[in-house]
């Protein structure tokens, strides 16, 4: 055989071997999209970490969000009415205690805690004349904490009989 010859078939085998390790790769790539594509497949749909009655969301926009118990009966909310007032409502009356948290648009912000039968147990209010306040102050004891317009507190307390018993200044 000559020497163009043998080049010639040299260059055709070496051409082969590559073809083959070509091949071989092919078929592993074509082998690892399949059972890829199988895993995918086979997976069950919605799978996610979050349970399925769970919503993951980066924005919600509502004028009023109801909460509601796992039985469905109301249990809170939020709203922002008409005036700009926004308030958050927690509990139910009647049943449970209930917390109000509102704050206005004229810049009063108040924090109202009731008892399960309505009557206020506690409330916080925040304005140029804030008041702190314990008790029902329609009856029983309480007390009261504010400030006046001139910058001076108060100090009030009522008996159980709704009668004033300390009040200062």
């Amino acid at each position: 055989m000559n020497p163009e010859l043998q080049i010639l078939v040299e260059r055709v085998e070496a051409l082969e071997r590559q073809s083959r390790s070509a091949r071989g790769i092919a078929v592993i790539a074509v082998l690892i999209a399949i059972a890829t594509l199988a895993a995918t497949l086979a997976m069950p749909r919605g799978r996610s970490l979050v349970p399925a009655t769970t919503g993951r969301f980066d924005v919600i926009e509502a004028n009023r969000i109801l909460l509601r118990d796992p039985d469905s009966r109301p249990a809170g909310g939020m709203e922002v009415d008409r005036n700009g007032t926004i308030r958050l409502v927690l509990g139910r009356a009647g049943t449970t205690g209930g917390v109000l948290l509102e704050a206005q648009q004229n810049g009063v912000a108040h924090l109202t805690l009731k008892g399960p039968d309505g009557t206020p147990l506690a409330a916080l209010v925040g304005s140029r004349r804030s008041e702190l306040t314990l008790g029902n102050r329609q009856g029983g004891p309480s007390v009261a904490i504010g400030t006046r317009d001139d910058g001076a507190g108060t100090l009030s307390a009522w008996d159980a009989q709704g009668k004033i018993r300390f009040r200062a200044p």
